[in-house]
C-alpha cells in the first residue's frame, strides 16, 4: 500500500483535469479526505485503474450521456509499426508543397510519445488497445470543412482505393463541407490546429470509447488530461490514410466518430464507417445513443 505522502507526491505536477479525475477515482472528496487523514487506505494503482481500464478502455465516471458494452464482434487490430512505410506511403499522397516529415523524425518523435505514455500511471493502459502513431502535415487550417473535403478526405480516398482497388470511397457529405464543420468546445481538437499551423505534428491515436455515444466521449474530455484530444476528422482521415489496411479493413471494423466535430449545426456530428466492400464518411445526428460498434477517437500529442 501506498503511503498518503507518497500518493501526494505521485500527484505533484499533474494539471487540473488529471486531479479531479483522481478526486472521481477515490470516490469523491469525502473518501480522499478520509485518505490523507489516515483514517483509510487506497493503493494509488487502485486509483489509476479508474481511468482507463486494463484493455485499454476510457471507463465512463458518472457521464450523463449514455454507454453500452462494446461488440467484441467489431474490434481493431494492432498492426506492426514500420515508420518509413506509414510515412513515405502518406508522403506520396500529399503535393510536394505539403510539408511532412522523415523518416527518421517520425520514428524519433512517436517514440518519445510512447516514452511518454509509458510513464504516465494514469494513460499508460492506453497501451493495452490499439494504438497508431500519424503524422498530420504543416498546415494553416482556416477553414475546416474546406481542408476536410480539399485535402484529408482527398488522401483517405486514394490510400483506401490503392489498398483495396475494388471498392468504393464515399464521401456523402461531398460539396457540404466547407464553411460548415466546427470544432466542439471543450473537445482540445483546437490544439492540434494550432500545432499544425507551426509544423508537422506527430501523435499517437487511440479508439478507447468504443460504446460511448458522442455527448458520452464528449463529456468524458472533462477528466482526462490536457495531453489528450478528442480527435476530429482531420486526424481520423489522417489514420485512414496511413493504416487503410487497419482502419477500413471490413465490416468488422468499428466506425469512427467524429465527435470533435460539428456539422451545420450542434445538432449534428461527422463519422466513418468501412464495410466489406466500401468506405463511407457521413454526417450524423444521433449524438445521444450509444452504439456498441462505433467508438470517438482519442489523439495524445504529449
Amino acid at each position: 500500500m501506498s503511503t498518503t505522502a507518497e500518493v501526494l507526491e505521485k500527484l505533484r505536477g499533474l494539471d487540473g483535469p488529471t486531479i479531479l479525475a483522481i478526486v472521481d477515482a477515490f470516490g469523491g472528496r469525502e473518501n480522499l479526505d478520509a485518505v490523507l487523514r489516515g483514517e483509510k487506505k487506497m493503493a494509488f494503482e487502485d486509483v489509476i485503474r479508474k481511468l482507463i481500464d486494463k484493455n485499454g478502455r476510457c471507463i465512463p465516471k458518472e457521464l450523463t450521456g449514455n454507454v453500452c458494452d462494446p461488440n467484441k464482434n467489431f474490434k481493431l487490430v494492432q498492426p506492426k509499426i514500420d515508420y518509413a512505410e506509414r510515412i513515405n506511403s502518406l508522403t506520396s499522397l500529399y503535393a510536394e508543397s505539403m510539408q511532412l516529415i522523415s523518416t527518421e523524425e517520425f520514428a524519433k518523435r512517436s517514440e518519445e510519445l510512447f516514452e511518454q505514455l509509458r510513464n504516465d500511471s494514469l494513460l499508460l493502459n492506453l497501451l493495452n488497445g490499439v494504438w497508431l502513431p500519424i503524422c498530420l502535415p504543416k498546415l494553416e487550417v482556416t477553414d475546416y470543412g474546406k481542408s476536410l473535403e480539399e485535402i484529408f478526405l482527398v488522401v483517405a480516398e486514394k490510400s483506401y482505393r490503392q489498398q483495396f482497388p475494388n471498392r468504393s470511397f464515399n464521401n456523402y457529405r461531398k460539396g457540404e463541407l466547407t464553411g460548415k464543420v466546427g470544432i466542439i468546445e471543450g473537445s482540445g481538437h483546437e490544439k492540434l490546429l494550432a500545432k499544425m499551423a507551426e509544423g508537422p505534428v506527430v501523435g499517437i491515436l487511440f479508439f478507447p470509447t468504443q460504446g460511448f455515444s458522442i455527448n458520452a466521449g464528449r463529456q468524458q474530455m472533462a477528466v482526462l488530461p490536457e495531453s489528450l484530444l478528442l480527435s476530429g476528422a482531420i486526424d481520423i482521415m489522417t489514420a485512414v490514410a496511413m493504416y487503410p489496411d487497419v482502419l477500413g479493413k471490413n465490416y468488422n471494423t468499428p466506425g469512427y466518430l467524429c465527435a470533435a466535430n460539428s456539422w451545420q449545426s450542434a445538432e449534428y456530428s461527422l463519422y466513418a464507417k468501412a464495410n466489406d466492400g466500401y468506405f463511407n464518411f457521413n454526417c450524423t445526428d444521433n449524438l445521444a445513443d450509444a452504439n456498441d460498434s462505433y467508438s470517438s477517437g482519442l489523439l495524445f500529442i504529449g
